[in-house]
């Protein structure tokens, strides 16, 4: 696909069939296609322009789509695709700030880069603006090798980026690490699967920052329905926030978020119970 992408939807058609006669999964993901970038190939036997590329890569995701019926995604992600497939691994993920080598391992300890923490993140950095435009188009969810239990000491702050941007966690999970982060995990599941199935299919319409260094956040979600759900978050680790929420005030933890649902009910965060093994 780097070399020349004019040859991609035959090789597919090929292909495919026959691996869904032998392994009738219903996604596929096609690796790398909406992370590179659009390119040109000045060979004279199949000369292409970016345009040209393009239409010849997202032709594979209609292919997919409307002659199997298969849930399509890709890696990272580009505007162009997102009518043509249902989600983006690695959009969450700012590409220049994860950990080194994170497309290959995906479970050892390392001390990050300054950078990991302060961009990729760090809320004073961040602002969802992909998910302003998309969310309601395209799922999003972290890269795999910058999976939300990657460092599992971050994992409630990495959830909290989740309810706040309406994106979906992705875990990387063997039986060494179920062993030693299930509870942590069921936690994570449990916070942030209760707000991305209320915002699944609804328009991030505002997000705000709420205090001077930009710890305390807030976003709201608007549904086809014409509800709204509503989600603060603290971002400091050190101490508690207090958010009006307009007829009266409410207490969030370091690392915790509070939501308003479409029915107008609250619910907090579970707190995560921190094991010293795990860290």
């Amino acid at each position: 696909g780097v070399i020349s992408s004019a040859a991609s939807l035959r090789l597919i058609k090929e292909r495919v069939p026959k691996d869904l006669a032998k392994h009738p999964y219903g996604a596929r993901f096609l690796d790398t296609t909406t992370a590179n970038p659009l390119r040109e190939d000045w060979n004279p036997l199949h000369p292409l322009s970016r345009s040209d590329d393009g239409r010849n890569k997202m032709a594979l995701f209609d292919y997919l789509v409307d002659e199997h019926g298969l849930v399509v995604g890709s890696e990272t992600g580009m505007d162009i695709a997102v009518p043509h497939l249902h989600y983006f691994e690695g959009m969450t993920s700012l590409g220049p700030y994860r950990l080194k080598d994170a497309g290959y391992d995906l479970g050892s300890r390392r001390t990050p880069q300054e950078d990991f923490y302060r961009f990729q993140l760090g809320p004073e950095y961040r602002i969802p603006l992909f998910q302003l435009v998309y969310h309601d188009c395209v799922f999003s969810s972290w890269y795999w090798g910058d999976s939300s239990n990657r460092l599992i000491e971050y994992l409630p702050k990495r959830d909290l980026i989740n309810a706040l941007y309406g994106t979906l966690p992705l875990w990387i999970v063997d039986r060494d690490r179920w062993a030693h982060e299930k509870d942590w995990l069921l936690v994570s599941y449990r916070n942030v699967s209760a707000i991305t199935r209320q915002v699944a299919w609804s328009e991030l319409v505002d997000h705000r920052y709420l205090s001077a260094d930009k710890s305390l956040q807030y976003s709201r979600f608007a549904a086809p329905d014409g509800s709204s759900v509503e989600v603060w978050g603290n971002f400091a680790q050190d101490k508690s926030a207090i958010v009006d929420i307009g007829g009266g005030t409410e207490r969030i933890p370091p690392w915790g978020f509070l939501v308003r649902n479409a029915d107008g009910s609250l619910t907090h965060s579970m707190p995560f119970t921190v094991n010293r093994t795990l860290l």
